[in-house]
């Protein structure tokens, strides 16, 4: 596969997306937020340095492939929204409504881009 470490990559992007929904569901149950140092600012971390190797990786791919409908703004969109839910899955105090629709753009874009590469 020409594109294995952006598969790659996008595979892991999407393994945090969806554990982020369930931790959101788990705190927000708990109704207490997490505690930042410990548990909000080490994941949000990690999360942030997968998406700092993923970008130039997809953005190489859209200049190579030019796939329809897939676009470098997306990229920004789909970086911030995940750097978002990355913090605020650990307060309860988030918007369900708002959260659940970033959470659920993420899965789409990123599905999307792994539909593209595989083809």
């Amino acid at each position: 596969m020409k594109y294995k470490e952006l598969a790659r990559s996008t595979e892991l992007l999407q393994q945090y997306n969806q554990e982020l929904g369930s931790i959101y569901d788990r705190v927000k149950q708990k109704g207490e937020p997490e505690d930042f140092f410990t548990i909000v600012k080490p994941f949000a971390d990690k999360v942030k340095d997968e998406i700092e190797l993923w970008e130039p990786l997809v953005l190489k791919w859209i200049n190579q492939e030019k796939p329809k409908y897939f676009y470098k703004q997306q990229v920004e969109n789909l970086k911030e929204n995940i750097t978002t839910v990355s913090v605020q899955a650990f307060f309860p105090k988030t918007g369900a409504k708002r959260f659940k629709e970033l959470v659920r753009s993420n899965q789409y874009n990123l599905d999307s881009i792994l539909k593209r590469i595989n083809m």
